[in-house]
């Protein structure tokens, strides 16, 4: 086995691939046997020169190359047990409750998963409803349910964690019907339209193997004996007066960072909780040939390169900021994502096709404690502020799921906010101030770092059709629920696993289902029974 770790060509053609190893190796086409992509990424920093960059694993002729992780192989792993005497209950079924309940079946527990939203084909006529008509439902929405936030909206798995179980989660994904290529390209995307599928028939198939989940079932309440934790209660979002209780060995709190109720159970029951700063600010929006030709130039267009993305910073020292554009959406669209019915949030997707004309990504300034005191669960209240105040800045002209909006350069020079007819935001805009939704010294950061990258990227804050959304305020989790860093269990609850990016130890869909591995597999070896299996 031989690797190549770089190639300046376009390789989608098998035989083409195979003529340019084989000069690279100095080998005969004859003894290349299969080839295996590792990586494939771009290289735009010379406009003049932009390369595809390869990363490939070669096998001579006869050589056998490792097996990959395929679903039957995984079926079997998971039915492989005569008696589960573990049981575990998992609370919220996003990426880090979805892969810490196939993990801990795999290993031999039972497994209930609570999840207070619905299944897929329930909450996207949910989801549709409210981006039609303003008709909300607190939980079953862009945030609750089958696939949380990430699995069901977005489908980006770009990660910046280096945990071996990546490659475990890309697998298992693949496994489940998503695109082979996100095993190697740079910015692995399954798109916003194909990851419902995969989350559907990963659900599907823990279901038929034994794991059971619980759709409209929210946990209001843990269950303590002699002091220690042994369950959890849940009442029906459908019905309030159907309660119900799950024991367990082990609970899993994966609530996803838009539960701000869950936060507060947390902290009821003196669970440890941190403060963490986070970071606020709006949606940007691009055409996305705009973006093309700046970071393309020329080459704009080659159907050889990828859709063009862009990460930008700005390190305010004067203003003790920093700004950055967060979780950047390629020929996307920006879409209506709060939980509350008079709180407005804004968040981005894209189909795997990057069809829309347009480009957005979150422009976000950092925010801590100077911003909202001492009190623990201050960080909550001011994110809470901020989704209000975007709320209001519409109310009196709002008649559905439309979110506050006006022209960038409108934001910079202090205009009146106007907006087009056509805008990528699926639920619809209406012109406001969005200086306004903001402290003013966090306005003001927002406006430096937005002048910042006009020097990254020419007019990108001048563009006529740059068009702010807001609020963008659900980047990351405001508190982190403390854990033992060995055990991964709460410091204060035993038993108690916080987990994914509503438990501030995740940052993304990738290092979510990440962490909800690792969590599983730390608890299987704390509490394994090696009498379990016969």
């Amino acid at each position: 086995m031989e690797e190549i770790k770089q190639l300046v060509v376009d390789l989608k053609d098998d035989a083409r691939l195979r003529e340019i190893v084989a000069q690279h190796l100095g080998w005969s086409v004859e003894k290349i046997g299969e080839i295996r992509w590792l990586r494939r990424s771009v290289d735009a920093r010379k406009k003049g020169n932009i390369r595809l960059v390869y990363r490939l694993e070669v096998f001579e002729r006869g050589e056998r190359p490792p097996k990959r992780l395929d679903r039957e192989t995984l079926k079997r792993q998971c039915l492989s047990w005569e008696k589960r005497t573990r049981r575990a209950v998992v609370v919220g079924a996003g990426p880090a409750g979805l892969f810490a309940a196939l993990e801990l079946f795999r290993s031999g527990w039972q497994v209930d998963v609570v999840e207070r939203g619905a299944a897929l084909k329930e909450r996207h006529f949910a989801v549709a409803r409210f981006f039609k008509q303003g008709t909300l439902d607190s939980d079953n929405n862009l945030c609750f349910g089958l696939g949380g936030a990430g699995f069901y909206s977005d489908g980006k798995l770009t990660t910046r964690i280096k945990h071996p179980e990546v490659s475990d989660v890309l697998e298992r994904l693949v496994c489940f019907g998503a695109p082979e290529d996100i095993l190697w390209r740079f910015d692995p995307h399954v798109g916003s339209n194909l990851i419902r599928d995969v989350i559907g028939t990963m659900a599907e198939s823990m279901q038929q193997w034994g794991v059971t989940f619980h759709f409209h079932c929210k946990a209001v309440d843990f269950r303590f004996t002699a002091g220690h934790l042994t369950g959890v209660e849940t009442v029906s979002t459908q019905a309030p007066e159907n309660k119900k209780v799950f024991d367990a060995d082990a609970m899993f709190f994966a609530c996803g960072h838009g539960a701000e109720d869950s936060y507060r159970l947390l902290h009821r029951h003196g669970v440890k909780l941190t403060p963490k700063s986070y970071a606020v600010g709006f949606r940007v929006q691009h055409p996305q040939s705009f973006v093309d030709r700046a970071q393309y130039g020329s080459a704009a267009g080659n159907p050889a390169l990828d859709i063009a993305r862009y990460r930008l910073t700005a390190n305010l020292k004067e203003l003790e900021r920093g700004v950055y554009t967060f979780c950047m959406c390629p020929g996307g669209y920006v879409v209506p994502a709060t939980t509350d019915p008079e709180s407005i949030v804004v968040n981005g997707m894209s189909n795997r096709g990057h069809r829309s004309p347009w480009a957005n990504a979150a422009v976000v300034v950092t925010v801590g404690e100077k911003d909202w005191g001492s009190s623990l669960l201050a960080p909550l209240d001011f994110r809470a502020r901020l989704e209000r105040n975007a709320y209001e800045s519409v109310a009196k002209t709002r008649s559905g799921a439309e979110v506050p909006a006006m022209h960038l350069h409108e934001f910079l020079d202090g205009k009146t906010p106007t907006v087009p007819n056509k805008t990528s935001c699926l639920g619809g805009c209406q012109p406001a101030d969005i200086t306004k939704i903001f402290p003013e010294n966090l306005a003001e950061a927002l406006k430096a770092g937005l002048q910042r990258f006009e020097r990254k990227i020419h007019r990108f804050s001048s563009h006529p059709e740059a068009l702010l959304f807001a609020v963008e305020s659900r980047t990351s989790a405001p508190l982190q629920v403390s854990r033992d860093r060995d055990s991964l269990q709460s410091v204060s609850t035993p038993r108690l696993y916080p987990i994914g990016e509503g438990a501030g130890w995740a940052g993304g869909i990738t290092s979510s289902a990440v962490d909800g591995l690792r969590a599983a597999r730390k608890a299987d070896e704390t509490v394994r029974d090696n009498g379990d299996r016969e």
